[in-house]
């Protein structure tokens, strides 16, 4: 008879810790076939060298104490480390309680198959896997619903709308769930409570290849694989909780996805209907009073029309109320920024897509957009980047339309903005955080740090931003650990740098071409939002580079420095030519000896080759100026 295998960790002074569970029963293993086990002595040494406990048949004590706390009554076994529910929970509550439960006990009444229609009372949460930081993101509430509901049904995918993201129920086996969008996959866990207390999401993970994945199952010899470990994170307020008479699940996604109907673009006049939004879409409604707003996002790669959960619509329409340049939506889409203009447009660290308010009489009603394919991917058809050029194709794309995605416009201007923006966002992390829907790097909470969008948010109220583009004083520098650098380690360029830098990124072009002195650089938009590389293609350097949106103040005294004090009185860099009193933001080099003074940036190459200095052609010590290292080793530039 086969070992029931089951692995259970408790660590002495904390709570109780879960790592695996692979079977309904705990470790039953006589402590004679115990000794015959070498392997089984070591693995208890291990655990007791590492701060784990554990209890046998010759330890009353321990036994004694996992039974009154709920767990196991005394056997005699080995027990590693109990901690099990109290005895009224089933092996069921554990499973969905973040424990790994392969095979489903017969006759529990929530042991039915997915998809019985019978809704549950159980506490959950939906969280998702970063395949490349091995860190859990949950859901917001509003999401979790929507799956919940979806899988409930036993539906097989649920479109999380936004940003063509999909959930695939089962797609890998019982309980194996992934999130599917245009740039990779991720795992996705079902996390149910046991307690009514309980807020903390617990998951085994295991890294098998370059990614980190969900840890379903054993190996054949029934060990976990090397370097499994317990990830765990705080659900707080997107636990959903369907006692609670707020948290009703929503509708099926799949009920309200957006019908994509493409037609001719000869057919394109035979919709109907009034234009609306200022004439960027066309909305098939009837001549009532136009109480509803509907935003979309048109996917660049499919032309597909995709409309915005309620609570980004809400934050939206807020934003254009009060008159707001630019809106984030936060970690959970994206780290986007939609530039509310009058043809908004939405940014990622990916690039962008084109953004649209439709204005409907009330839910249900059938809205339609247009949208064209150009040199950049689908845009809509009121683009400016297809003015005055032949699409390549046009269709028109209707959009169904419900409560989950629409804005009452009555609502939305009489609520005060600020709390309509705080009901509607999950609550901002307090520490780095990757993007919920695709993997990228962490920003963390520093605004210095932050994308482009955090920026903005975290001075919201303070007037008119300014984009201010700096590049890093230190070399080897990498965008997850910026917020941990001082001001000081940060240059600025000039102001029409500046300006060509942000124009650059506004057109949503890759790159950005800059002369500083006697070089020329490219500075590289992303991977991470709100960050860049500053490259040198000839010298073979790179500098990391980010964005942050400041005042108009801090711009002006960033971009507008005083022109440096040289020696001798000198009034342009000997190499370039320029003055510097033309180019203050530029850092200046003034070499010890001769006094004679550079731009540090025309300097490299000298430091690089280790030549005299130009004037005087006196010996120039470049390591001890921090331009070159020992051995001529090649630097960051």
């Amino acid at each position: 008879m086969p070992w029931p295998l089951s692995f259970l960790l408790r660590k002495r002074g904390d709570a109780r810790v879960p790592l695996l569970l692979t079977n309904q029963r705990p470790v039953w293993l006589p402590r004679p076939l115990w000794l015959l086990k070498p392997w089984w002595f070591l693995y208890r040494c291990t655990l007791r060298a590492l701060g784990y406990s554990t209890a046998t048949d010759d330890d009353p004590a321990a036994a004694g104490q996992i039974a009154e706390e709920g767990g196991l009554q005394r056997e005699p076994a080995l027990l590693l480390a109990p901690p099990l529910p109290p005895p009224d929970a089933s092996p069921l509550d554990i499973a969905e309680g973040g424990w790994l439960l392969i095979d489903r006990p017969e006759g529990d009444p929530r042991a039915s198959p997915r998809g019985d229609g019978e809704v549950r009372s159980q506490r959950t949460a939906w969280v998702s896997l970063d395949p490349v930081r091995g860190r859990l993101d949950v859901y917001p509430r509003a999401v979790s619903a929507r799956i919940e509901t979806a899988f409930e049904r036993g539906e097989a995918t649920v479109e999380l709308g936004c940003f063509g993201a999909s959930v695939h129920f089962d797609a890998e086996g019982a309980g194996c769930h992934l999130q599917r969008t245009a740039g990779g996959r991720r795992d996705v866990f079902r996390f149910t409570f046991a307690q009514d207390d309980e807020t903390e999401v617990v998951v085994p993970v295991h890294r098998p290849g370059r990614a980190w994945r969900v840890l379903h199952a054993l190996d054949d010899g029934g060990h976990p694989p090397p370097g499994a470990e317990v990830r765990t994170v705080a659900a707080g307020r997107d636990i959903l909780d369907p006692t609670l008479p707020d948290q009703v699940h929503e509708p099926s996604l799949s009920s309200t996805a957006p019908a994509v109907e493409a037609t001719a673009a000869a057919s394109s006049g035979a919709t109907g209907g009034d234009a609306v939004s200022s004439g960027l879409s066309t909305v098939n409604a009837s001549h009532e009073a136009e109480r509803w707003a509907l935003w979309v996002s048109i996917d660049p790669r499919t032309g597909r029309v995709m409309p915005y959960p309620a609570e980004v619509a809400r934050q939206l329409e807020v934003a254009q109320n009060r008159g707001e340049s630019t809106v984030t939506l936060g970690a959970a889409f994206f780290n986007a920024t939609v530039h509310m203009e009058d043809r908004p447009y939405q940014r990622t660290a990916r690039g962008r897509r084109d953004v649209r308010r439709l204005l409907l009489a009330r839910p249900g009603v059938s809205a339609t957009v247009r949208v064209a394919l150009g040199p950049r991917g689908w845009r809509s058809a009121d683009s400016a980047e297809l003015s005055g050029t032949e699409p390549e194709a046009t269709e028109e794309h209707a959009v169904a339309t419900s409560s989950d995605v629409l804005v009452d416009l009555a609502l939305a201007e009489s609520a005060d903005p600020a709390a309509e923006i705080s009901a509607s966002s999950p609550p901002r992390p307090s520490a780095p955080e990757l993007a919920l829907f695709e993997g990228g790097a962490a920003t963390g909470g520093n605004p210095s740090a932050a994308s482009p969008a955090d920026a903005s948010a975290g001075t919201a109220g303070g007037g008119a931003l300014e984009a201010l583009w700096e590049w890093c004083r230190r070399d080897g520098q990498h965008a997850a650990a910026a917020h941990t650098l001082s001001a000081e380690a940060w240059g600025v360029y000039s102001r029409e740098q500046n300006s060509d830098i942000e124009a650059a990124f506004q057109a949503g072009r890759s790159d950005a071409e800059v002369s500083v002195g006697i070089r020329t650089y490219r500075v590289v938009f992303g991977p991470e939002a709100g960050f860049a590389r500053q490259v040198d293609e000839v010298l073979h350097k790179r500098r990391l580079v980010r964005r942050r949106l400041v005042s108009h103040e801090e711009s002006s005294r960033a971009l507008d420095p005083v022109a440096p004090q040289v020696a001798r009185d000198q009034e342009s860099c000997p190499i370039c030519c320029a003055n510097f009193a033309e180019s203050a933001a530029m850092p200046v080099l003034e070499l010890p000896g001769c006094q004679h003074v550079f731009h540090t940036a025309c300097a490299q190459q000298l430091a690089d080759s280790a030549s005299p200095c130009p004037c005087c052609r006196a010996d120039v010590d470049w390591v001890a100026l921090g331009l070159a290292a020992r051995h001529h080793r090649r630097s960051r530039g």
